[in-house]
């Protein structure tokens, strides 16, 4: 068991309510997924064990479905974050990818820079785990949040706020997720000049704010102000624990 791992174990001692067990993981192209499978180009690939090796692009990619899948749900199409506030009902949580979404955006990423298949996979898988990491840092953020406010918050937003806000412009927490992906430097080839590598990296941002362009309300969001995503996000997640709290201020006054 990771230290991680053990405090989480500790924080569900602390504050059990703030912990559920949420659904399975989703299916793909109508097969079960499968979470831990590096040696397999099918199904889902865990964080922990990816090999990039096997989601190197071949060239003959459908990018036209990937286009077409991103433009609909935005990065859930490629990966997807499950929380540990709400793991599956075997234990399961943290990123999971979609393999031949992964092979796709690397097909896309190899056209655009002209990289190596192995050095494209690499680069969009990074582009794929910063976004996802974002939701990673929030869940464990929120989970902060509930230790010291002593009540449980992050299932509650999950459930009430976020299904809601998804896929529109109040969905802050995809929008601030996007943003965590804009500096990531490109991966260059070893021994190329620094010209070549500035040149390329200078195209980095612009070629995710086109891809970002095309993805649906809160995810093209992310170049609202950053201090007014993050009040936005804050809002959400506070917003259900408020109304609670107006709620039960209100029955106490009319028990008085």
């Amino acid at each position: 068991m990771s230290a991680f791992d053990r405090a989480i174990q500790l924080a569900k001692g602390q504050l059990p309510a703030a912990f559920t067990v949420g659904g399975g993981l989703p299916y793909s192209d109508g097969e079960a997924p499968r979470a831990i499978v590096p040696e397999s180009d099918e199904g889902l690939l865990a964080d922990r064990v990816v090999a990039i090796e096997t989601i190197n692009p071949t060239g003959t990619e459908d990018i036209e479905d990937f286009e077409d899948a991103v433009k609909e749900i935005g990065f859930e199409a490629i990966a997807f974050y499950i929380s540990f506030h709400r793991p599956t009902p075997q234990g399961q949580w943290g990123i999971f990818y979609f393999d031949h979404r992964v092979r796709q955006f690397a097909e896309v990423v190899r056209r655009e820079f002209q990289l190596k298949p192995d050095e494209a996979a690499r680069q969009a898988f990074n582009i794929v785990r910063a976004h996802e990491r974002f939701h990673f840092r929030f869940d464990v953020s929120a989970l902060y949040h509930e230790l010291i406010l002593k009540k449980p918050l992050y299932n509650e937003y999950f459930a009430s706020v976020y299904r809601t806000v998804y896929c529109t412009a109040e969905c802050f927490e995809e929008a601030l997720a996007n943003r965590a992906c804009l500096e990531l430097p490109l991966i260059p080839r070893p021994r190329k000049s620094a010209w070549y590598i500035e040149t390329r990296q200078s195209a980095m941002k612009p070629f995710l704010e086109k891809l970002f362009a095309r993805l649906p309300p809160g995810y093209k969001d992310y170049g609202r102000p950053l201090n007014e995503l993050c009040s936005g996000l804050e809002g959400n997640f506070l917003r259900r624990n408020r109304r609670h709290d107006c709620r039960s201020h209100r029955q106490a006054g009319l028990r008085a």
